[in-house]
């Protein structure tokens, strides 16, 4: 590997990193929220048709 090919992967890795992290976070305050709210709608048996 070349020097230039190393420092660009030192440089772009720890923003690939904390990018993936955020993506993560973003995704999975979702799914929670997601299912919270089907959860909800369970317990008021009115909710989404399809999960009666």
């Amino acid at each position: 590997m070349d020097d230039w090919m190393i420092s660009t992967l030192i440089l772009f890795l720890p923003l690939l990193i904390v990018y993936l992290l955020v993506k993560y976070i973003k995704l999975k305050g979702r799914v929670e929220s997601r299912a919270r709210d089907l959860h909800e709608a369970w317990q008021t048996k009115d909710g989404p048709s399809g999960f009666r």
